[in-house]
C-alpha cells in the first residue's frame, strides 16, 4: 500500500471514514453496521482512483482505435456479479463504466474472492474471479492456462472447479446468446494414467464466429509447463 499519511493514503482513510462507521485501524468486525452496497468499503479492498481510471481509459481508447481486443486484469473485483459484495473496488462503478464502453474489452481476470465467480455481462464481457490455492492448499490444483484466439478463449486447468466456479460458468442461462460458452470436462482432471490432465472452458467473443475450429487432441499438463 501507499506511505503513512501520503496523499493516496490521506485519501483512502478519508474515504473509508465517510462510508464505514468501525475504526478500521483495529482489527474488528469491519462489516458492522454496513448496508447492503456499502459492504465493499473495508481496508482489505481499494480504490483505483482518478490516474489509474485515467489511464485505462486511455488504453482501451487506444486499442479500440486500432482494432484490438483487450483481456483487462485486476485484483479487486469490478463487477458485482463476478464474486462477493465485499470484494469490489470501491470505485469499481467507474472502472466498470470504462471497461464496458469499450469495443475492445473482451474479458476481465481477477482474483480477491476466495470463492471465486464468473458473469457475462450486458455488453458479451467475460467477468471471471479466480478461486484462491489456499482453499485447497496442497490437495488442490488452483492453476491453469488461458488460450487466446481470433474468435474465443481457453481456460485449461487439471482441476477446473479448484480454479473457478464451474457452476457458473457451465450454468446453461449463458448459452445461446451472443457470447456461447461451452465446457468440455475430462475425469476428474486425472489422466487415465493418474498424472494431470486437462479440463477446458471454451468463452467465446461478442459478435464472432460460435463454432470452434478444429483442434489438436487435449494434451495433458505437466508442473513444467506452468
Amino acid at each position: 500500500g501507499w506511505e503513512k499519511h501520503s496523499p493516496p493514503w490521506e485519501a483512502a482513510v478519508t474515504t473509508l471514514s465517510h462510508h464505514n462507521p468501525n475504526d478500521v485501524f483495529i482489527s474488528t468486525d469491519w462489516f458492522e453496521g454496513l448496508e447492503q452496497g456499502k459492504r465493499r468499503f473495508v481496508p482489505f479492498n481499494g480504490a483505483y482512483a482518478a490516474d489509474q481510471l485515467a489511464w485505462l481509459r486511455g488504453e482501451l481508447d487506444d486499442a479500440e482505435s486500432q482494432g484490438d481486443k483487450v483481456i483487462v486484469l485486476s485484483h479487486v473485483l469490478l463487477h458485482p456479479k463476478a464474486g462477493s459484495e465485499t470484494t469490489l473496488a470501491w470505485d469499481h462503478e467507474e472502472a466498470l463504466s470504462i471497461v464496458q464502453s469499450s469495443s475492445s474489452t473482451v474479458a476481465v481476470l481477477c482474483g480477491h474472492d476466495h470463492n471465486g465467480g464468473y458473469v457475462r455481462d450486458d455488453q458479451g464481457i467475460h467477468h471471471i474471479t479466480f478461486r484462491s490455492p489456499l482453499n485447497k492448499g496442497t490437495r488442490g490444483h488452483c492453476y491453469g492456462i488461458l488460450e487466446v484466439y481470433n474468435d474465443r478463449f481457453e481456460l485449461r486447468a487439471p482441476a477446473m472447479d479448484d480454479l473457478v466456479p464451474v457452476e457458473r460458468i457451465t450454468d446453461k442461462s449463458h448459452q445461446g446468446k451472443e457470447v456461447l460458452i461451452s465446457a468440455e470436462g475430462h475425469g476428474s482432471g486425472r489422466g487415465s494414467d493418474g498424472s494431470e490432465g486437462d479440463e477446458i472452458v471454451q468463452l467465446f467473443l461478442r459478435s464472432e464466429q460460435k463454432t470452434p475450429k478444429p483442434k489438436a487432441p487435449v494434451r495433458q499438463l505437466k508442473k513444467a509447463d506452468l
